[in-house]
């Protein structure tokens, strides 16, 4: 028997969503990816259901306060500001397609709060290895090169290990998990600085507020680069780290990121951005 492999319906993400933006004016990105259709065989997803789901999540009974940029098809979103997502004191959900399989054509879903994921692509390299060691060290050689500095492209710290097979058998993924906790706390923090730090910490099995008080204190650290202010304010994720939590399986799996002005101390990060996590699965 499998168990939990098919996700949440996209019908209970949507709701839970709204019920979140009407009373919280953050910025949500939820991204899309390991499109599967296990109806058929388990395949990818073509370009008339991904179609069918971008209406679903942009259409009148889909997601409320969609950010559309004044120019979508092209837009970096990461060198946006963050008060031109929440400035105007509302909440703003943006769509990021990334398809495993070959390039979704948006449409007029590009206009509606959707974007491809060119559109704020970040380095990344899930370590499909059941070696922890390897994963560790894999992911720290992967920060250093590719984080040498604040000003470096977008890192995503895959802090995973799994089988490197389409199919698990031993372990479920929420027991690897398990493994891999104590080893992001004694193994990355030492090795972030002020130049060298993920922006994105990338995990399963999301559980608890430690990894979120990492997370601080790694924007702490981040902070000291900061100094002059030449990114302070921006939504720029190049200069900040959050939380993701990855529960794969064998359907569309969504993600939120969440940013906030939240003022409250032991929320904030090093510019005034409160970092959270939230699992969608």
């Amino acid at each position: 028997m499998l168990l939990g492999g098919n996700g949440q319906p996209f019908e209970g993400i949507i709701r839970e969503i709204n019920a979140f933006t009407q009373n919280n004016k953050e910025l949500i990105i939820l991204n899309l990816s390991c499109d599967v259709n296990r109806d058929d065989g388990y395949r990818p997803l073509n370009q008339a259901e991904w179609a069918q789901l971008l209406e679903q999540l942009t259409g009148e009974e889909g997601l409320n306060h969609l950010f559309v940029a004044p120019n979508p098809t092209s837009v970096d979103l990461t060198t946006l500001p963050l008060n031109q997502f929440i400035g105007t004191n509302q909440a703003a959900v943006l769509i990021i397609v990334h398809s495993n399989s070959y390039s979704v054509i948006l449409g007029e879903h590009h206009h509606r709060g959707a974007y491809n994921y060119s559109q704020m692509n970040m380095i990344c390299e899930h370590t499909q290895n059941l070696e922890l060691d390897v994963m560790v060290n894999r992911q720290l050689q992967l920060m250093r090169n590719n984080r040498p500095s604040p000003d470096s492209p977008l890192f995503l710290l895959s802090w995973t290990h799994r089988d490197p097979g389409k199919v698990l058998f031993g372990s479920s993924v929420l027991e690897l998990s398990e493994k891999t906790w104590s080893r992001i706390y004694t193994d990355l923090f030492p090795k972030c600085s002020k130049d060298t730090y993920p922006n994105i910490l990338y995990l399963d099995g999301l559980v608890g507020n430690d990894i979120t008080a990492l997370a601080m204190a790694i924007n702490h650290i981040a902070a000291v680069s900061e100094s002059n202010g030449t990114n302070t304010g921006q939504f720029n994720p190049q200069s900040q780290t959050s939380i993701q939590d990855r529960r794969s399986g064998n359907s569309s799996s969504s993600t939120m990121f969440e940013y906030s002005n939240n003022t409250q101390p032991t929320q904030q990060g090093n510019d005034g951005m409160s970092l959270r996590s939230s699992i969608w699965s």
